[in-house]
C-alpha cells in the first residue's frame, strides 16, 4: 500500500494538518510510503493557484518526522 495527498493552496497545506496525517499513518505502520505531491488548477479547480514548490518540499519533511518513506511529486 502507499498514500498520496494532493496539497491545495487554502484547503490541506498546513504543517499541523501534515503532522496529523504522518502521525496518524505511522500509528498504522511507519513503513508505509507517502507521496506528498503538487496541485496545479485544472477544470472544476481552475480557482485555485498551483502549490509553491517549496511547500510541497516542507510538508515532506514534515511528514518525514514520522514516516520513513516520503516522495515528493510534480515539482
Amino acid at each position: 500500500m502507499e498514500l498520496a495527498a494532493l496539497i491545495v493552496p487554502g484547503e490541506n497545506d498546513s504543517r499541523e494538518e501534515m503532522e496529523e496525517m504522518a502521525a496518524w499513518v505511522a500509528s498504522v505502520n511507519p513503513d508505509i510510503p507517502l507521496h506528498v505531491n503538487r496541485f496545479f488548477p485544472i477544470w472544476n479547480m481552475a480557482d485555485k493557484k498551483a502549490t509553491e514548490t517549496e511547500e510541497v518540499y516542507r510538508l515532506a519533511e514534515t511528514a518525514r518526522a514520522y514516516l520513513k518513506y516520503v516522495f515528493v511529486g510534480n515539482c
